[in-house]
């Protein structure tokens, strides 16, 4: 009797036949199903047919495995290491994107040594009780703040950072194993994560991340006590929100929510004011130049103290 058909056997069709995933065309798993309609075995087909719901994700699994060898390498990077590697990467901007960046610098004064440092000391700490949250303020948007942070997608790739959460449930089941947070339009409100996690999350504390309990052998929830450094563009008004949460009570002394407090005195936050000149072309978010700027102007320093910014920022 013939062997039983497993996903191994489906590996070297999907490689030989360079049936892949992109983010633009995700049709990996119907390109299978027509190949193995036009060329496979009855036994494949009905194989194929059995797992239909799980094609897109074994492909996935099956490119994984097929690159482990050249993707181990910078996954075991450091954090540094992977911005020394960015700066000797090469330029895929042509200079676009680092002339974007100096513009909004310029028209939105912003200290470029101090901000370069900051994001400098957080890469190298990592999230902890000495390390502040960099968040980059602006008023209504196009002040060209979230042009410098989204390189960080691009030095560290996309699988390797915490990406903004949309919904409340299992809203840090992502977290563990990422190298760096990037909260992109944070509202620092408690409508995805609360106020007890975001506080816990942003002063190094280990924190209890939540996850599905139907899973097949999967049972308790996980304890993150990774050093992933935390990095966000907001609103100003979203910080004027936070900050009155954070005043005292005048009846009790108190402030009127602990840990809006709490987080406040984490955060250190640069305020864009201008809004920029749209680019007239689409510059590509350059690891190699965002490496270079960090590393150039940035000052490896000790930020174990720093102001609390719990005041207005209008």
């Amino acid at each position: 009797e013939a062997p039983c058909i497993t996903e191994l056997d489906v590996w070297p069709i999907v490689v030989r036949h360079n049936m892949r995933n992109t983010a633009d065309d995700e049709t990996a798993y119907l390109q299978l199903k027509a190949w193995v309609k036009q060329h496979g075995t009855a036994r494949m087909q009905k194989f194929l047919f059995k797992i239909r719901s799980r094609l897109p994700a074994l492909i996935d699994d099956i490119w994984e495995w097929e690159q482990v060898e050249q993707s181990l390498p910078f996954a075991q990077m450091s954090r540094m290491d992977a911005l020394g590697a960015a700066s000797q990467a090469g330029c895929s901007c042509g200079g676009q994107w680092a002339d974007n960046v100096k513009k909004s610098f310029d028209a939105n004064n912003i200290n470029v040594e101090a901000l370069c440092s900051d994001i400098l000391a957080a890469l190298q700490q990592g999230r902890g009780a000495t390390t502040p949250v960099i968040v980059l303020a602006g008023v209504r948007g196009g002040e060209g703040k979230s042009v410098l942070l989204k390189a960080l997608l691009a030095v560290f790739g996309v699988s390797h950072v915490f990406l903004t959460p949309e919904q409340p449930n299992f809203a840090l089941l992502g977290l563990p194993g990422k190298k760096v947070i990037f909260l992109d339009e944070w509202r620092f409100n408690n409508a995805i994560i609360s106020f007890q996690a975001q506080m816990q999350l942003f002063d190094g504390s280990h924190m209890t991340v939540s996850r599905p309990q139907n899973v097949q052998g999967r049972t308790g929830h996980l304890t993150y006590a990774g050093t992933a450094p935390i990095f966000a563009t907001t609103k100003i008004a979203d910080l004027n929100a936070l900050a009155k949460l954070a005043q005292d009570d005048p009846k009790t002394g108190q402030p009127i929510c602990a840990e809006a407090s709490m987080m406040m005195r984490r955060l250190r936050v640069y305020n864009f004011h201008t809004k920029i000149a749209k680019p007239a072309q689409f510059a590509p978010y350059c690891a190699c130049c965002f490496a270079k700027l960090v590393l150039s102007r940035g000052v490896a320093a000790d930020h174990g103290l720093w102001e609390a910014q719990t005041t207005f920022f209008l």
